[in-house]
């Protein structure tokens, strides 16, 4: 028996925070670890989930950072749980508050069996347009001494 057969890509189609806890956890027995009884297959099947799992904590991941309001106190962690288990219908299971706080630090917001990104930054994958935006913001701060 191998030490990944309790893995299985079907569960990885929605993001599996689990399987994303034991692929980033370094301790002793790592289950990424390939043993003895690895054969190609399994190796295959682990990369599999692993690639899939890490697109999907990115995508979350760049999401929080263009729908987090500025100037807004807000955690990754409760925007991930809301957006999670929005997609898997468990949305109800957190309280009112809960999703008042999510939706007032993050510009998200469930209407109609729907999450809509209300007001989300665009990305530009332009180095040259971060780096302006980083000396800007380093002039403003400078010249309010």
């Amino acid at each position: 028996m191998c030490i990944h057969d309790k893995y299985h890509i079907n569960e990885c189609q929605t993001f599996n925070i689990l399987y994303f806890q034991s692929i980033v956890s370094i301790s002793d027995g790592y289950d990424l670890d390939i043993v003895r009884k690895c054969t190609k297959h399994c190796q295959k099947k682990m990369a599999k989930i692993v690639d899939i799992t890490m697109k999907q904590y990115s995508k979350y991941c760049m999401n929080y950072f263009k729908d987090a309001k500025p100037g807004k106190k807000s955690s990754f962690l409760d925007y991930l749980y809301y957006c999670l288990d929005f997609e898997k219908g468990e949305i109800a299971c957190h309280d009112e508050d809960f999703v008042k706080d999510v939706e007032k630090s993050c510009n998200v917001k469930m209407e109609n069996g729907k999450l809509y990104h209300t007001d989300p930054v665009d990305s530009d994958d332009s180095d040259e347009s971060m780096d302006s935006e980083e000396e800007s913001e380093t002039e403003t701060e400078s010249t309010d001494d």
